[in-house]
């Protein structure tokens, strides 16, 4: 008769290391004891404080854990000032709130507070800026687009209005966005029309010489067209009695 087999013992030690790590993790979960008593706000200016302290105070009371923090980033963005807003907490009670502005290049042209972005964003802000070029989006094509963000090309615009200080020995100067949907420069009392926003770099590299060339070229010309880059041609201002 064979001998009979001993049943093997079950290991209960992974059964109540799991269960101990679950009621801890729960126990993290919903303590009010990991609710943050204490945020701190890094890079906001003054003027937009309230609107920050406003959305963290959503979060009182309640347990780090619990606190999605990519939703309230995104909460905190509803001032289009900010680029980017990360939040961090821990188990302890404490969160840091981090918050970057937009680079501004250029203000828009009959919209007070609204401003252009060195990634073509158009945003708000209540600060007053200063010392940009101004932007000039004309009606009609605002209207054809439904939003000043449609279609019109404002990374175009942001490079060129990035690039007229450099260009115009620091005269802020115009950028604007015709109905026609060509670009044109404003500088020194000169209509520089670039056309399309493309070959934008070779257009401006060709302005660059032809005022390096003659530096009071601003100051002579009424219209320069700069659609073929290679071949500009420009009609002169008439000389006065």
């Amino acid at each position: 008769m064979r001998p009979r087999r001993k049943k093997p013992k079950f290991n209960w030690t992974p059964v109540l290391i799991a269960a101990l790590v679950l009621n801890l993790g729960l126990g993290l979960f919903y303590s009010p004891l990991t609710a943050v008593t204490k945020a701190r706000v890094v890079g906001v200016k003054p003027d937009d404080m309230v609107g920050v302290r406003t959305v963290l105070k959503s979060i009182e009371g309640k347990p780090a854990l619990q606190i999605n923090g990519n939703n309230l980033s995104s909460l905190m963005l509803y001032n289009t000032a900010f680029e980017t807003v990360t939040f961090e907490a821990n188990p302890f009670g404490r969160a840091v709130v981090t918050v970057t502005y937009r680079n501004p290049v250029g203000r828009l042209s009959g919209a007070p507070g609204t401003y252009l972005a060195e990634d073509g964003t158009i945003y708000q802000s209540k600060e007053v800026l200063t010392g940009l070029p101004l932007i000039q989006i004309s009606q009609a094509s605002q209207e054809r687009d439904g939003t000043i963000v449609g279609r019109i090309p404002t990374s175009a615009l942001a490079y060129l209005a990035q690039e007229l200080p450099s260009i115009a020995d620091g005269e802020n100067g115009t950028v604007m966005y015709a109905d026609d949907g060509g670009l044109i420069l404003v500088l020194g009392g000169a209509e520089i029309k670039l056309g399309q926003a493309v070959q934008l770099e070779a257009k401006l590299n060709s302005l660059r010489k032809l005022m390096d060339a003659d530096p009071e070229l601003l100051s002579k010309v009424l219209v320069l067209n700069l659609y073929a880059p290679e071949k500009p041609a420009a009609r002169f201002r008439k000389p006065s009695n």
